[in-house]
């Protein structure tokens, strides 16, 4: 009979420790779930598919190409543009006062607002390290700008559904030398 006593307190013993067991286990299983989840956007099932953001460069839509003006005596590549990347591409400028614009434009194709987190802004070289061009890189501009003038930058917020047109400037100011300016590596990209 002593026997069977101890059985039972032994069994009792090992019901307590599989019944703390599993609920410690479901405990943890709760934390997890909310903690997981806390950050998440609730999104009814059948909108699930517009969460992802589309936010890319698009071509102008009469001509569906990247619009360039330029002066006379620049010889340029037109940039191919890849959702939120501009190819690098290549100009020359073949004296002082030349300039040219690329103009295209930025859309939110989706429900969001979208922020733009990172503008990895070219590092704009000479072809062949031409030591002329190189010594005077100081004499060209690159900017990236709104059609209002406002250069794009950091934290920009492009709203759902917006298409902002947006121009890439780049400038060969004006120099006593008349060097050739043969640059590329003029492409970027854009991070939301």
């Amino acid at each position: 009979m002593l026997y069977f006593i101890v059985e039972g307190e032994y069994m009792n013993k090992i019901k307590n420790i599989i019944f703390i067991s599993i609920f410690g286990i479901l405990c943890m299983m709760v934390v997890l779930h909310v903690g997981l989840n806390s950050n998440k956007i609730k999104i009814p099932v059948d909108q699930k598919e517009e969460v992802l953001w589309d936010i890319v460069f698009s071509k102008d839509e009469e001509t569906n190409e990247v619009i360039v003006e330029y002066t006379n005596n620049v010889e340029f590549d037109i940039p191919q543009l890849f959702d939120t990347i501009v190819n690098d591409f290549n100009i020359t400028f073949n004296k002082p006062n030349e300039k040219i614009t690329y103009t295209f434009y930025i859309e939110n194709k989706s429900e969001f607002d979208g922020y733009l987190l990172q503008y990895n802004k070219p590092k704009i070289a000479c072809q062949n390290d031409n030591d002329l061009c190189v010594a005077n890189l100081d004499k060209i501009t690159y900017k990236f700008l709104y059609e209002n003038g406002e250069e794009v930058k950091q934290n920009d917020i492009i709203k759902s559904k917006e298409k902002k047109k947006v121009y890439i400037e780049i400038e060969y100011k004006e120099n006593n030398e008349n060097v050739i300016m043969n640059l590329e590596n003029l492409g970027f990209s854009l991070t939301f």
